[in-house]
C-alpha cells in the first residue's frame, strides 16, 4: 500500500490505480492470497492522494487559488494520507465482510 501512497502523491489518482492494480493481483494470486482484497486495498489507497496539487483536481484549484501554500499542503496531507492509511487496514476486513468477499 505504500508504493500506491507514492504514485498517488506523484501521479492522477487514477493513473495510479490504472497502474498498481494490476501489479497487485498478480502478487496476491502468487503469495496464495484472494486477489479481491489487496485489489481493493489498492483501489482505496488510490483515492488518497492529498500532499501534491497533482494528485486530485480539487488539490489543483487549492493550489491554484494561491490562497494554500505547497508546503502547507505537504504539511497537511501527509497526515491525511497516515490516517487514510490506517483507515484502510482497519476497516478494511469489515468492508470486505459487509460485501460477502471477506
Amino acid at each position: 500500500m505504500l508504493h500506491r501512497h507514492l504514485i498517488s502523491e506523484t501521479t492522477s489518482n487514477t493513473a495510479a490505480a490504472a497502474v498498481t492494480v494490476p501489479i497487485v493481483v498478480p502478487l496476491a494470486i502468487v503469495a496464495g492470497i484472494d486477489p479481491v482484497i489487496p485489489a481493493m486495498a489498492d483501489t482505496f489507497g488510490a483515492s488518497f492522494g492529498f500532499m501534491l496539487p497533482i494528485s486530485r483536481p480539487q488539490n489543483a484549484i487549492v493550489y491554484g487559488s494561491g490562497c494554500v501554500s505547497i508546503a502547507r499542503m505537504i504539511r497537511t496531507g501527509i497526515s491525511f494520507d497516515i490516517i487514510g492509511g490506517a483507515l484502510i487496514v482497519f476497516f478494511l476486513p469489515t468492508v470486505a465482510t459487509m460485501v460477502g468477499i471477506g
